[in-house]
């Protein structure tokens, strides 16, 4: 009998050898069919209902937990194996390339990835439910998709859309929906303010922050700006450093004795005016 490579990568993590039961002959496993079936009228009739699977799952198994006959399952663990220091990961591994338009196609479904690792390898572990992109400069997950499917988070082209204002417009439901709340505020004011072509050549700019300052940074300056009502770039725009104060010790002998002369708005009255200073 063959077995499948992940299969086989369990049985030598966890040192144990195989045994199947013969196929169409149902008294070779009677007593885990016994099991099973009791099992499933005892806690799976009415069949569970709920809004998280995974909840569903931990709520199962909790209850066959407190079922189970601990003293015996203690004696029987004190005659098995240790355990591996790691636990094993079931997950099976994938090398794809990604596109130009920062997509792997894992399986036959689409994720994205950050715009900077376009034309390099990554490695994708496909999980039940998720899948997890390993990169050069980090990890990302995405829920699994089926053949066909896309899951396409659109912070990971902030860089090329801050130089695209045109898609911005195009994907900004989308985008502002990945960004944050604070983001989807700060896009309808634009909108209102400036109409949708000039407002996303203003939220372009404001994405150019978000990839030199980080998302959570800017979020906060914008949270602050909207409820000011301060304009959006010049919130983000940082405040010129003032000119360091010289002092007149440092300053060469040549130069100690000059006195430059503050200026007064009030001067340039007599200017309009015709007169001198």
């Amino acid at each position: 009998m063959s077995f499948s490579a992940r299969f086989e990568a369990l049985a030598s993590h966890y040192l144990f050898e195989a045994c199947f039961c013969r196929p169409h002959t149902g008294h070779d496993k009677g007593g885990v069919e016994s099991r099973g079936k009791a099992i499933r009228w005892q806690h799976l009739v009415p069949i569970p209902r709920g809004d998280d699977l995974c909840a569903m799952r931990a709520a199962l198994l909790s209850r066959l937990d407190a079922e189970h006959d601990a003293q015996r399952f203690v004696a029987e663990r004190g005659q098995s194996l240790p355990l591996p220091v790691h636990r094993f990961d079931p997950r099976k591994t994938h090398t794809p390339s990604v596109s130009r338009r920062s997509l792997i196609c894992v399986e036959g479904a689409y994720y994205s990835v950050p715009c900077e690792w376009a034309g390099l390898d990554v490695t994708a572990h496909v999980g039940v439910d998720e899948v997890e992109i390993v990169g050069r400069s980090g990890t990302v997950r995405h829920p699994r998709k089926r053949f066909g499917e896309r899951s396409v988070d659109y912070r990971h082209y902030v860089r090329e859309l801050s130089r695209k204002p045109q898609a911005v417009r195009q994907v900004a439901s989308e985008l502002v929906a990945d960004l944050g709340p604070v983001f989807g505020s700060a896009w309808r004011s634009l909108v209102d303010a400036h109409g949708p072509k000039q407002a996303a050549r203003i939220f372009a700019k404001v994405l150019g922050h978000v990839e030199a300052r980080g998302i959570d940074a800017v979020a906060a300056t914008l949270q602050v700006a909207l409820q000011n009502s301060e304009p959006l770039l010049l919130a983000l725009t940082p405040a010129c450093a003032s000119a360091p104060e010289v002092a007149r010790d440092a300053l060469p002998q040549s130069l100690r004795s000059i006195e430059v002369a503050a200026g007064c708005a009030a001067d340039y009255d007599s200017l309009l005016l015709g007169g001198g200073l």
